[in-house]
């Protein structure tokens, strides 16, 4: 991230490059003063040398060598001012097109630190919805490992559940199985006992049959009757009873 934006550096740079500006700037000036300074030498001295070439007629011929010397001064000056002045206008012309690339290249660096800043802005905004979708996830995948762990142990319990309910399925079978095996002993004790019952209330009644008629005579005939109430009376064992002093294994 830091790699990508526009660090410190781009901030020296064009504060140099405006330095820079400004120092080619005054240099410009001071040249410009200095060649209005020779400019204004050599106005000077070409009055000079008018003045004297109208005074050449009333002075002597000494003043006349003199004259013509510093004529010959004069032009050598203002040979080395125009070769001066050239210079400075060369030296104008390259310090202009410096400044044009200068600034030229001012413009591009704050263009490219423009793009610089936009781009790091938007990386920014892209580290920060990768952050938030980091941290979304994370919760995601928290939420996700606690559901597993919920779904692992109510399996287990589901497990465990059915794994009981079919233990107590067959303990119940087991017992029904008991119960109905009991239940037929139950049935065949009982048939035996009533079959030995009726036998034993027939012969009872066959003796007092006989003993009735041989004592009583007519009266004898209501004998058989009590007899057969007193077999109908005399109860067998009940079964419900006998299957409620069986126990029951939950």
């Amino acid at each position: 991230m830091a790699g990508v934006g526009p660090g410190p550096g781009w901030r020296s740079h064009v504060r140099a490059e405006l330095q820079r500006r400004e120092r080619e700037q005054r240099g410009l000036r001071d040249l410009v003063r200095t060649h209005e300074k020779l400019l204004e030498r050599l106005d000077l001295q070409s009055l000079l040398a008018e003045k004297l070439q109208l005074d050449t007629g009333t002075q002597e011929s000494g003043a006349a060598l003199d004259l013509a010397s510093l004529q010959l001064q004069h032009a050598l000056e203002v040979s080395e001012l125009q070769q001066g002045q050239e210079e400075l206008a060369q030296t104008i012309a390259d310090l202009t097109e410096a400044l044009t690339r200068s600034e030229a290249e001012t413009r591009e660096q704050r263009e490219r630190a423009g793009r610089c800043a936009r781009a790091l802005a938007a990386l920014s905004s892209r580290a920060e919805e990768a952050e938030a979708l980091r941290a979304a996830l994370g919760v995601a995948q928290e939420q996700v490992a606690a559901l597993e762990a919920r779904w692992v142990q109510e399996k287990a319990a589901e497990a465990a559940r059915v794994n009981q309910a079919n233990a107590q399925l067959e303990r119940y079978q087991h017992q029904v199985l008991r119960l109905r095996q009991k239940l037929e002993q139950l049935q065949l004790a009982a048939a035996g006992i009533k079959l030995g019952t009726s036998d034993s209330s027939c012969s009872t009644s066959c003796e007092e049959l006989a003993l009735g008629g041989l004592d009583s005579g007519p009266q004898g005939s209501s004998s058989p009757m009590r007899a057969q109430e007193s077999h109908t009376k005399t109860p067998a064992p009940a079964l419900s009873e006998t299957l409620g002093s069986t126990p029951v294994t939950p």
